[in-house]
């Protein structure tokens, strides 16, 4: 797909494009580890894993890190050869053609959009839990009204330039993840003094539902290890993008995992599987981490609630990072709207493209919490939908790694890194979507399974007509570019 270079403006428009070089080490680590989310894996996915397969909870994460990491490697290598802040929508677009890299576009576009819509729910089902921890009554009216409120934070902190946005996300993600790893620490520390600890979390025959039960926890494995391509969207505005990005795409998948072995370990020690599912998942709380906490911190299980919300801040102004640069992208090829196309003239963001992606954050859990009946279902919901718009161009930049270097890099073409590798995660990803998410959900429920899966496709179809009509229409003056 020919395109324009990376970091200009569109036709016609004023040269000044995403501020390059404005991305240290730091702020590409703080937006990486902000969209892993550390603490909000624990809160939320830790009950869910539990709930379907038994203690085996650092098993999972485990699995999925390793499983993570051939998908991972081939964003690394796309990184280095060719740093565009479309990512795999500009990678399989000049592998293949413009259809198909507009057709990513619009699958990527959607998942940093429905990873944008998943946090004002969580803030507001974590602002409830603190107004009834204090006295005050909860309901979705409140949960909503958080959820609003937390758009208008992260739409104030990213309006600026990249880099205070990044310093903001890197400082919440700091808090929300020493308390998790504190948290751990002392429930480790209590019952390995009462002599309660076991090995249980740590064996996978432990697992209750057996290899069928795995998989499907990996769906919310999965959820929570995805964002290591959330730094590709940054990539302009990063310095030396060739060799940071790479660098940092492996350390995010790597040490989030191996922060979540450890978490969940002590999360899943605190209490028997039966009490965990049964009274802490089964008590209508945000999290069963809450009950957890007041076990062991008493009244400071507050710290729960408010670090969830600091967690949610940093994740979702990462995401709204990358959501607004992927679908400026998308703009900037001529795909969409040229007002998308534009940036701030003082700060250089994709403010309208940004602003598009909060605006649907910000409206659509209230309707996606109407129709599954609270908050906390919604979640549920949406986390599932999430998967297949992950997975998706995680198949497509695995696709794109070979064909790309086939095309352009033919001399830099490498048996292990451009063949075996994105071979491994297309098998990977392929098997996940189809046993985790599509044999499991067709088998449930139309509101709670199917409903995801038709929409997914529906979605995904109309997308197909899309790119397929943008493509075709495509101005010529993009038309006529050259590859960056």
């Amino acid at each position: 797909m020919p395109s324009i270079r990376a970091g200009s403006a569109p036709a016609g428009g004023r040269e000044e494009g995403l501020r390059a070089g404005a991305l240290g080490v730091w702020h590409v680590l703080g937006i990486g580890l902000a969209r892993q989310s550390l603490a909000l894996p624990i809160y939320f996915n830790v009950g869910f894993i539990e709930r379907t397969t038994g203690p085996i909870v650092p098993v999972i994460f485990g699995l999925v890190m390793v499983a993570a990491i051939p998908t991972a490697v081939s964003f690394a290598v796309m990184n280095n050869r060719r740093p565009s802040a479309g990512g795999a929508f500009t990678w399989l677009g000049e592998a293949v053609g413009s259809a198909g890299g507009a057709w990513i576009g619009w699958v990527q576009t959607t998942q940093y959009t429905l990873a944008c819509m998943l946090q004002p729910i969580m803030f507001g089902l974590f602002g409830n839990a603190l107004l009834a921890a204090v006295g005050l009554r909860a309901t979705f009216t409140t949960a909503v009204i958080g959820g609003l409120a937390v758009v208008v934070l992260v739409a104030a902190a990213t309006y600026r330039q990249v880099q205070v946005s990044a310093r903001v996300v890197g400082v919440s993600m700091v808090i929300e993840a020493a308390f998790v790893a504190a948290l751990a620490v002392i429930i480790i520390v209590a019952q390995g003094t009462r002599g309660g600890l076991t090995t249980a979390p740590l064996d996978p025959a432990a697992a209750t539902r057996g290899a069928h039960g795995v998989v499907v926890a990996a769906v919310f494995g999965i959820l929570a290890i995805s964002g290591f391509d959330v730094v590709t969207p940054v990539g302009e505005e990063t310095r030396a993008p060739r060799r940071l990005l790479p660098l940092a795409t492996i350390l995010i998948t790597v040490l989030p995992g191996l922060y979540w072995i450890f978490t969940s370990y002590g999360i899943a020690s605190a209490a028997p599987v039966g009490t965990f599912v049964h009274r802490y998942m089964g008590s209508g709380q945000v999290t069963p981490v809450y009950l957890v906490a007041g076990r062991y911190l008493g009244n400071l299980k507050v710290l729960v609630p408010l670090t969830g919300m600091t967690a949610v801040l940093a994740c979702f102004g990462a995401n709204a990072l990358a959501g607004g640069r992927t679908l400026y992208a998308v703009a900037r090829e001529g795909l969409a709207p040229g007002a998308l196309a534009k940036t701030s003239p003082r700060s250089r963001t994709p403010w309208n493209a940004q602003l598009l992606v909060l605006a649907v954050a910000a409206v659509a859990p209230i309707g996606v919490g109407i129709w599954q009946g609270s908050y906390l279902a919604a979640f549920g919901w949406a986390g599932q939908v999430i998967v297949f718009f992950i997975l998706i161009p995680h198949l497509a930049v695995n696709l794109a790694n070979p064909l790309y270097h086939l095309r352009y890099r033919r001399e830099q073409f490498h048996w292990l890194a451009n063949a075996v590798v994105p071979a491994l995660g297309l098998a990977i990803d392929g098997y996940v979507l189809y046993i985790a998410f599509f044999q499991n959900l067709l088998a449930k429920p139309f509101k709670s399974g199917g409903s995801i899966v038709w929409l997914s496709l529906a979605w995904a179809i109309l997308g197909m007509t899309w790119a397929a009509w943008a493509s075709a229409r495509r101005p010529a003056a993009h038309a006529q570019q050259t590859r960056g």
